[in-house]
């Protein structure tokens, strides 16, 4: 399974997981055990690791996310925010991206999302 596969569908955390205001940054809360996230909306590398972003958007307000960082013991993968049982999350890691790639992509989506 590939990351963008995971796009769409809801994490269900096998353990308390860490949640960050950014890939790498400090650690602004946890997803509970048993708990679920999503849906996913985009994915992260950095440093090596791989992050999910979860969309946190208040209606009327500027758009936010929190991001998690994804190892196979953390997370199963379920299709509904309802749970269930879930899949485990072997996820491929990804190749690393250009330099210039992560900016780019900022700045299209800052663009989209601000025009």
């Amino acid at each position: 399974m590939k990351a963008s596969d995971v796009i769409g569908k809801y994490l269900i955390a096998e353990v308390d997981v860490p949640i960050y205001a950014f890939p790498g940054g400090s650690q602004i809360g946890v997803v509970k055990k048993g708990l679920v996230a999503g849906p996913v909306f985009s994915w992260i590398e950095k440093n090596g690791k791989l992050y999910w972003a979860f969309d946190y958007t208040i209606p009327g307000q500027a758009p936010g996310s929190y991001y998690a960082e994804h190892r196979a013991s953390y997370w199963k993968l379920s299709t509904t925010a309802a749970g269930g049982s879930g899949l485990p999350t072997n996820i491929e890691t990804p190749s690393l991206l250009p330099k210039w790639a992560l900016p780019v992509g900022i700045g299209a989506l800052a663009l989209f999302l601000f025009k």
